[in-house]
């Protein structure tokens, strides 16, 4: 295998894409507590995707047994021999190391330790439950939360400030719906591999309405942060209620028509990730106004 085929499997392990929206996550959190853009949101942002994709490296080396079992999963770096799991471990270990000294330097105490809760709760309790307990997705979704927190505290915000609660909240809140609207796309996939499913305890017209009442909770409580002293511009508040309003109209169209069951789990789950993306672009934008 030439070297750039090898450093594909390489950023498929660390799951790029996630890994860019947790670090947009730290920013969104850095922009909040300076109401300001500067050159030190990069910091945070930094330490977070080098943080996010060496949980998720090292969550495919946890899982790696069971992922050769999921249709799904099996064909990822490591279940289909192009990764060797030793160097998979060791890759993961470097990158969360690396992060620690990114946010222990640059980002202080605080940051050091939400980075440290984030690994603890993902890899430590998140990853272990998954295959004891169907809703594993409510207490791990409070890893959702530690990236506008180390932002948060990168930029000098107040620990115990109600800003910060609030905008932890809202992507705690999001995270649930994310991963359920995901695993409704594939319904079989974790029996296959003897995990638990809310899938199969519920049923999956069921958790889908479930998942709709958690995406209106994320809408709400994004929708409140002018309360805490965000998104206090009127334009940019009114582009969050118009993408609120447009995701609101298509999720309830979608659940009328139950026929196009795989349609809407798909557009729920890539609604609900939109939402909150266009949430944390208008945020970092109001602080540069």
């Amino acid at each position: 295998m030439t070297g750039l085929g090898r450093l594909r499997l390489f950023a498929q392990l660390t799951r790029i894409r996630l890994s860019i929206f947790v670090a947009l996550s730290a920013a969104t959190g850095f922009a909040a507590a300076t109401y300001r853009l500067t050159w030190g949101i990069l910091v945070p942002s930094l330490g977070c995707v080098l943080l996010a994709a060496g949980c998720s490296m090292l969550n495919q080396y946890q899982e790696r047994k069971l992922d050769a079992v999921m249709s799904r999963t099996r064909s990822r770096p490591i279940p289909s021999g192009g990764v060797a799991p030793r160097h998979a471990l060791a890759f993961s270990i470097v990158l969360i190391i690396s992060a620690m000294f990114v946010l222990a330097i640059w980002c202080g105490l605080w940051a050091t330790l939400f980075g440290l809760i984030a690994v603890v709760l993902y890899n430590g309790i998140y990853t272990p439950m998954k295959r004891r307990f169907a809703f594993v997705a409510v207490p791990g979704a409070l890893v959702g939360a530690m990236g506008p927190a180390i932002g948060w505290v990168a930029g000098d915000g107040a620990v115990l400030s109600p800003t910060l609660l609030a905008l932890m909240t809202v992507f705690f809140l999001w995270q649930v719906p994310h991963f359920w609207m995901l695993s409704l796309n594939y319904p079989t996939d974790y029996a296959e591999a003897g995990y638990p499913s809310a899938v199969t305890r519920m049923g999956m017209d069921r958790l889908y309405r479930v998942g709709l009442t958690w995406i209106t909770c994320t809408a709400v409580a994004t929708l409140s942060l002018p309360l805490f002293g965000l998104l206090s511009s009127v334009a940019l508040y009114l582009v969050l209620c118009a993408t609120a309003v447009l995701l609101g109209g298509l999720l309830l169209k979608l659940a009328l028509r139950p026929a196009l069951d795989s349609v809407r789990y798909r557009v729920s789950f890539a609604g609900v990730n939109v939402f909150v993306l266009v949430t944390m672009i208008l945020l970092i934008v109001e602080s540069g106004l």
